[in-house]
């Protein structure tokens, strides 16, 4: 609920008499043109509530009335009992009021009761003067007493000249679950207010239930009101005298804001609305940031492109060190394979040693034997000799069988050979045969003569027709392919030469325009006013009103020029001038066709200029007016801001470009007036001549150029305006706040009673008072810049148009080519179907009977058949005995290798037998050359031993020195990966290998010897030397490069992040901020309804029935009585028709229902039974009562003069007499003294 929420205030009372004045200020300066202004943004925030959530329908705005049920399904609060039965006193209640030497009470102390309280006495008694107190000591301004503009005017007028001021204090009960600070101040806070009139004290104090100061902090005070929810400023919470006299007699209007105040609807509205204004703000925060991030992403290109130059040479480094670890693997596969090489020598030694030691072993042995080894030897000889006769037996018999076996085989074999003969002559004969047929065919077909002569040439005429179409026709799908082809590239080239005539024409029309516009400023040089903007009625689309544009405009362009394609700027403000002047175009039309319901004015540029002779202020108003507001287009409704934001999407114009605002419609009938500029310095309203009040209206609202001051330098503004009073504090001369003066538009204010000082860090922009002939010569400038553009373009359509020409002369060519060929095949087809039908129509050849040649034919064909049968069955035969044989064969080769075994092994024991017969001296004599023969190859094997572990050397350093190399590699690879990925680590980069590191990688095979790659290496670096020359770069750190690169990508990153930061926080404010503004219309609706149902229950406690109406479009009330329930003729709408006493009661009613819908902790009510008759007093008296003694947890204060005998007290009641005030006594006689009550 929206009272209950703990907002911290805006509005700090002041209790002095500068804060009064300024106040007083305020005042004056609200009805001097701030009403329009805040009716202006009330407006805006009606259209805001209306834009966001058009589709929600709120409740009806005076609901039925339903006497016998309060309950209401949809409301948002359905579930939350405002006032509960029977809950204990809340903190925040009223315990004692204690006045001194305040208004008419020397000293007095009032203690309140918990619930219901009636102060009584009579007029002048010092009944308000209690009010007044509680509302001072909790916050309240004098002004909000209605009984003095300032607090020193409350102080007692009778203490005499020996008064110091006036002391109030305020107990308040601080127990439960929403009392304040319970364990510093305890179950009471007393809040203590000095009024001083010399120099002591003036102010607040906090005391805790001891009486102990905690605090003199004013937002320790407010902290506990909000805390508490005690809510003086509220009319319903307090009403004093006055709010109670105008509040039925006000206009719908005021009753309206009564309502909205007392429910503090209006409170969170000006929230929400400040809310939507930060909301603006971050949004043209963003766009500033978004505009000022150009030239930092311009810098990261550079500085980006600066180290992709340093990356290129590092990508030869890292060739070059990859052809160093390629050398350095082929050095090692060289010396691996020569390790090889000598590994396959020692083995093959290490074989020959291995044989001369068996040889060696073999001659020991026989120089050692003995006469039985001579015996054992002989006898095997002679056991060998006896088996190779066996075994020479076995094998000529195997031969024998063998011979067998094969003769039946070589029968059937001759029996082949005969048939193969027979075969031959048969076959022989066959052929006799058909060449006497093939010959007597022949002799027929000569003797034919001439019919058989043309046959023969329509023959070879067909044969070479079929052959010439054949041959032809795979010609004609390439050719129809290229001629595809060459359309489809004409086809593609075609739009190509559109393109370039447009832009050639483009070209042209720029060239016209700025031609045009020279023209038009030479004619205009001398003039009169200067435009301040680039805007102006008589504006086309390369026409500009202001010389200044034309300076700001070619200035980047002619940089652009030198530095890119000088297409791209001016394209770029060109279309957002064709843009403006389209807008500016269509708003006109609209304007003469009376298509707005209401005043529309823009571009706000337009109507700017500057006075004459106060042209050197023009840099400095531009700065004190601030960027985009020159471009605006300014409507008073809200279907005018539609079909302005239609033509906005009709042009393709962007809100920023085309931007619009909507003003309300009492700004457009005069302007705001505004005061004349303080003496030595000048305003921006005294500066410009504006002669549109909307948009003069619009600069004050949205710029405040009425409160902006030039200057010629600082200290002739501080001589001017600043003010300095004899505490020190700063303030501004006037209704001044912001103070800008030259040379660069530095400014200064006063905030707080201090001075604060902005610089402007940005160089000035001259956009005011420019000479024309700047302009013409910059107009010049382009007018050539945009020669050389035609001239390129010309060249660019001609050559297109060349190309499109061959190409159409190619594809013509093809295409008759393809044309030619397809008649030349038709042709030749229709002459071979002509020589088709001439042969079926000529004459038969005459033939001879060829039987008897055919019959012989056919019997050599049968012998053959014959023959070949046979064939098959012989060689059938001669494959079934070759099992057989073969198995003879394999039995015999079996006996002749093992006599060859037998053989060699007698060879041997022969031998051994001679050895053993020529002696021991031959044997020894082997023994010792074979002796000799083993230490020679254990010598070279040593030799080679040495050779070997000298080679593993050699590939151990090898590999080594490849693998670091290739580990460098490797690094410098991962370096440049690293680096483009912005991940780069010097440490890394510099850091030696490890040995576990090295062992790590493994071997590469090259595929070149290390020629090869030495010579590439030196190529590599031949061309990393030649790069460095020619970049100039060989003094210029890569790793500085690289930093800054490094540093403006995080700059741009970070300011990127911050952006979408801003983005996200917005939509997440608006997103918010439509949530809460539709639960507020629900709280709003709600709250009427409850309002409206209470109203008529109290009036009905007197036999009337009431209904209120609430109008929240146009911010009114209206209240319907009648007087008497029964009776509709007595019903009203005017309540100035009602007597005095219906009137309160019906005040009282209003009040009543009202706060129903608070929770503040008390309610104070002050001569609420003003014109009542008895009876209705008596009922508003039940009523007030009754509904009091309900929220036993809520206090109620009654002040009234009326009897109230007929009241009877309890521990819930509580009534205060005052005495009778004493009449025109005279100082230092008797006065207001402390009083002892009597409880009635």
């Amino acid at each position: 609920m929206p009272t209950a929420s703990k907002k911290k205030r805006r509005s700090t009372p002041q209790a002095d008499e500068d804060d009064d004045e300024i106040d007083e200020a305020r005042k004056e300066n609200l009805e001097n043109g701030g009403e329009v202004r805040r009716n202006s943004r009330d407006k805006r925030r009606k259209l805001d509530y209306a834009e966001e959530d058009d589709e929600m329908e709120e409740a009806p705005a005076s609901p039925m009335r339903n006497p016998k049920s309060r309950n209401i399904d949809n409301s948002p609060i359905r579930d939350r009992h405002t006032n509960p039965i029977g809950k204990p006193a809340e903190a925040g209640i009223i315990h004692e009021v204690y006045v001194e030497n305040f208004m008419c009470h020397r000293k007095l102390t009032v203690q309140l009761c918990r619930n219901v309280n009636f102060i009584h006495g009579q007029n002048g008694s010092g009944k308000s003067a209690i009010l007044a107190a509680i509302q001072v000591c909790l916050g309240a301004n004098a002004k909000r007493t209605h009984r003095a503009r300032n607090l020193k005017d409350l102080v007692r007028k009778e203490a005499g000249v020996g008064c110091t001021g006036a002391k109030l204090r305020v107990t308040l009960l601080n127990r439960g679950s929403d009392g304040y600070q319970p364990e510093v101040y305890g179950d009471y806070i007393t809040v203590e207010r000095s009024i001083s009139l010399g120099g002591g004290y003036n102010g607040f104090k906090l005391l805790d239930s001891t009486g102990k100061e905690r605090s003199r902090n004013k937002k320790d005070l407010y902290a506990m009101l909000d805390q508490l929810n005690i809510q003086v400023d509220n009319p319903v919470a307090v009403l004093d005298q006055e709010e109670a006299k105008k509040f039925l007699t006000g206009k719908e209007e005021d009753k309206y804001q009564f309502f909205t105040k007392a429910t503090e609807l209006e409170r969170l509205d000006r929230t929400y609305a400040s809310i939507q204004d930060n909301i603006e703000e971050q949004k043209e925060a963003r766009d500033r940031a978004l505009s000022a991030l150009e030239g930092t992403r311009e810098n990261a290109k550079r500085l980006k492109k600066e180290w992709e130059q340093f990356q290129e040479l590092d990508k030869l480094e890292a060739e070059c060190q990859q052809a160093r670890a390629m050398c350095g693997w082929a050095i090692h596969a060289e010396f691996s394979q020569e390790l090889e090489a000598e590994l396959i020598s020692r083995a093959k030694l290490q074989k020959n040693l291995e044989k001369r030691q068996a040889e060696l072993r073999e001659a020991e042995d026989a120089v050692n034997v003995t006469d039985d080894e001579e015996i054992a030897a002989k006898n095997r000889l002679q056991e060998l000799i006896a088996e190779s006769n066996e075994a020479a037996n076995n094998k000529i018999q195997l031969e024998q069988e063998v011979k067998r076996a094969t003769q039946p085989l070589k029968h059937k074999e001759r029996e082949h050979q005969i048939i193969e003969k027979e075969l031959a002559s048969v076959k022989k004969r066959l052929k006799s045969a058909q060449f006497r047929l093939e010959k007597a065919r022949k002799e027929v077909i000569e003797s034919a003569g001439n019919a058989a002569e043309e046959e023969r040439i329509r023959t070879r005429k067909i044969a070479q027709l079929e052959s010439d179409i054949a041959r032809c026709k795979p010609k004609l799908d390439p050719l129809k392919e290229r001629i595809a082809d060459e359309l489809h590239r004409y086809q593609e080239m075609e739009p190509e030469e559109g393109q370039k005539k447009e832009v050639r024409e483009a070209t042209e029309r720029q060239l016209h325009a700025v031609q045009r516009k020279v023209k038009d400023l030479q004619n205009e040089a001398g003039g009169g006013d200067k435009s301040l903007t680039v805007f102006g009625p008589k504006v086309r689309v390369f026409l500009l009103q202001s010389e200044s544009f034309l300076s700001a405009l070619y200035e980047p362009l002619l940089l652009s020029h030198q530095s890119f394609n000088n297409n791209h700027v001016y394209d770029i403000d060109c279309a957002s001038l064709q843009r403006n002047q389209a807008m500016y175009e269509l708003v006109q039309k609209a304007i003469n066709s009376k298509q707005f319901k209401g005043p529309v004015a823009g571009p706000v540029g337009m109507y700017l200029k500057i006075q004459n002779g106060k042209e050197q202020y023009a840099k400095i108003a531009e700065v004190a007016i601030g960027p985009g507001h020159f471009d605006r287009f300014i409507v008073t409704d809200k279907a005018d801001m539609e079909l302005m934001k239609k033509f906005r999407r009709n042009i393709g114009c962007s809100p920023r470009d085309c931007s619009i605002y909507q003003l309300h419609p009492r700004a457009t009938k005069e302007k705001y007036p505004t005061p004349a500029p303080p003496e030595g310095v000048e305003t921006v309203t005294s500066v410009l001549n504006i002669e549109n009040i909307m948009a003069f209206n619009y600069l004050v609202d949205n710029c405040k150029i009425d409160e902006s001051a030039l200057a010629d330098s600082k200290e002739a503004s501080e001589h001017a305006l600043l003010i300095t009073d004899s505490s020190g504090r700063e303030s501004v001369r006037g209704r001044v706040k912001k103070v800008f003066f030259m040379p660069n538009g530095d400014h200064w204010e006063a905030k707080g009673g201090s001075r604060m000082m902005v610089s402007h860090d940005r160089p000035l922009k001259q956009t005011i008072g420019v000479d024309r002939s700047r302009a013409i010569d910059a107009g010049k400038i382009e007018i050539r810049a945009l020669q050389q553009e035609l001239t390129r373009n010309k060249k660019e359509e001609d050559a297109v148009k060349d190309a499109l020409l061959e190409l159409k002369k190619a594809w013509n060519h093809s295409r008759k080519e393809y044309q030619s060929l397809q008649k030349k095949i038709k042709d030749m087809e229709t002459n071979l179907e002509n020589l088709k039908a001439e042969a079926e129509t000529s004459e038969e050849v005459p033939t001879i009977d060829t039987s008897e040649m055919e019959a012989d034919i056919r019997e050599a064909e049968e012998a053959l058949e014959d023959i070949k049968k046979r064939e098959t069955a012989i060689l059938e035969e001669i494959e079934a005995l070759h099992p057989g044989i073969e198995e003879h064969k394999r039995r015999l080769d079996e006996v002749a290798a093992r006599n060859e075994k037998i053989m060699e092994d007698l060879d041997k024991a022969e031998t051994k037998v001679e050895d053993i017969v020529k002696g021991r001296n031959r044997r020894q004599e082997n023994v010792d050359k074979l002796r000799v023969k083993v230490q020679q190859c254990e010598e070279t094997l040593k030799q080679q031993q040495v050779l070997i572990v000298n080679h593993e050397e050699k590939v151990s350093k090898a590999l080594q020195g490849a693998r670091r190399m290739h580990f460098f590699y490797v690094r410098e690879k991962n370096k440049l990966d690293s680096v483009a990925e912005n991940e780069a680590d010097d440490e890394e980069a510099n850091r030696e290998p490890t040995n576990e590191e090295l062992e790590e990688i493994e071997p590469v095979c090259p595929e070149k010897d290390s020629k090869h790659y030495k010579a590439k290496l030196v190529a590599k670096q031949k061309k990393i030397e030649t790069e460095r020359s020619r970049r100039s770069i060989t003094e210029v750190d890569p790793a500085v490069a690289r930093e800054k690169y490094l540093r403006a990508k995080k700059d741009l990153d970070s300011k990127m992040e911050q952006i979408n930061a801003i983005d996200q926080a917005t939509t997440a404010l608006e997103v918010d901020l439509k949530e809460r503004k539709k639960r507020w219309r629900q709280f709003r609706s709600h709250i009427a309804q409850m309002t409206n149902l209470s109203f008529d229950e109290f009036l009905g406690k007197k036999g009337s029935s009431g209904e209120i109406e609430f109008d929240h479009d146009h911010g009114r009330l209206n209240l319907i009585v009648q007087k008497d329930q029964n009776d509709q003729g007595s019903q009203t709408k005017d309540v100035k028709a009602l007597s005095g006493g219906e009137r309160s009661f019906t005040t009282l009613s209003l009040l009543l229902a009202i706060g129903e819908s608070l929770e503040t902790p008390f309610r104070v009510m002050d001569e609420f039974d003003v014109f009542l008759d008895p009876l209705a007093r008596k009922i508003a008296l039940n009523t007030l009562i009754t509904t009091a003694k309900e929220m036993e947890h809520r206090q109620f204060i009654f002040i009234t003069p009326q009897d109230l005998s007929s009241l009877k007290t309890d521990p819930k009641l509580k009534i205060f007499q005052m005495r009778p005030p004493a009449r025109n006594v005279s100082v230092g006689g008797p006065q207001q003294q402390t009083l002892d009550f009597d409880n009635h």
